[in-house]
Parts: C-alpha cells; sequence; structure tokens
C-alpha cells in the first residue's frame, strides 16, 4: 500500500488481513482512548485490518466503521515502512496518514437532553458530526446541537453492544517525541 503524504510518499507492506480477525468491542471506549477513524480508501486497499492488528485495536463494531485502542497499544508496536530512507515509523504515525484520530472524552447515548449537558460541561463550541453504520436520518434530532464554548469537538456516532453511541472526543495527531498527543488546531482540520 502506498500512502501520499505531501513531503514524501510511504509505502509499508502488510500481510493482507481480513478485519474480522480484529476484536470486537462490546461497551463504549473508555475516556482517553482513542478512536481511529480509517479513510475510505484504507478501506479499499484492504489496509484496515493490518492498522488495525499493529495498533492493537479493537473494531467499535462487526461492521466495521472505527478501531479503538489505548495508549500503551500505541507505544508497544511499530510498522516498517519501505522509503526512498529507511527508517523506522511507529503504526500510530502510518495509521495517522490513512485516517483521523480522535480522545475519547466522554460517551452518550443518543439522547438529545443528555448530550445538551454534555456540550455544556465539556466546554464545547463547534460540534463536528460523524456516523458509521447508522443512518445518516438518526442524527436528524442532534445534529443541530452547539454549544457556547470554545473547545472544538467532535461526535462520533456508532452502534456497539447494541447500543447507539455518541462518543464525545477531540481530534488529536499521531503520538509526539514522549508518545502523547497533541490537539489538532481547529485551522489545521482542513489539512487532514
Amino acid at each position: 500500500m502506498t500512502l501520499l503524504d505531501r513531503d514524501e510518499p510511504v509505502i509499508f507492506r502488510f500481510r493482507p488481513t481480513s478485519v474480522a480477525e480484529l476484536p470486537v468491542l462490546h461497551a463504549p471506549p473508555e475516556p482517553g482512548s482513542y478512536l481511529f477513524e480509517p479513510h475510505a480508501a484504507c478501506f479499499a486497499a484492504e489496509g484496515i485490518g493490518a492498522l488495525g492488528l499493529a495498533l492493537q485495536a479493537t473494531r467499535t463494531s462487526r461492521e466495521g466503521g472505527y478501531l479503538t485502542c489505548d495508549q500503551r497499544s500505541l507505544e508497544s508496536h511499530a510498522l516498517e515502512p519501505r522509503s526512498n530512507e529507511p527508517r523506522s515509523t511507529d503504526a500510530a504515525r502510518i495509521a495517522s496518514r490513512c485516517g483521523a484520530w480522535f480522545r475519547v472524552l466522554r460517551n452518550e447515548g443518543l439522547d438529545t437532553k443528555r448530550l445538551r449537558r454534555a456540550v455544556r460541561e465539556l466546554e464545547a463550541g463547534t460540534i463536528e458530526w460523524k456516523k458509521r453504520g447508522i443512518p445518516a436520518s438518526w442524527l436528524d434530532k442532534v445534529r443541530d446541537l452547539t454549544g457556547t464554548g470554545t473547545r472544538p469537538l467532535a461526535a462520533l456516532v456508532y452502534r456497539t453492544g447494541g447500543k447507539t453511541v455518541v462518543t464525545l472526543a477531540e481530534r488529536c495527531r499521531a503520538p509526539v517525541g514522549d508518545g502523547s498527543f497533541e490537539e489538532v488546531p481547529v485551522a489545521d482540520r482542513s489539512e487532514r
């Protein structure tokens, strides 16, 4: 699979792995863990299973959608890309070129009243709505929900454990230096 970036293409080889080989989450991810939203091209290249295994990730549902993992698993695994200059890059950095990362802040059901309270408590401003594996019409009653704060949030809606879950999260980049994540400034969103 070739991943294109502004600086240079990165090529890494992987064993074709079905996403079905990844375990399925039966409850919402814990606050502090991470959700990964793979780009559609990664699904087409059948690279999600390999990335998921490298990240020690879990699927949020049998239908696919998002992958989730914690900081410990991100720090413990690495993929070796092939490029013009050999270098070691960890799985999370490679995955960041294949989709978007979100740090989980809170989980709620698809309930307007509870979501409004959570948005207020998290001091949210703009909310970016994303969904996987559910009809778009399910978001009709909550899509206009916004906060009065300044913190940009993402609301990721999916089904797990037989329930519809809204994960309130903030975008983040791949690990930096010490393995910690950094937030993606609002101005940088269009570049991701």
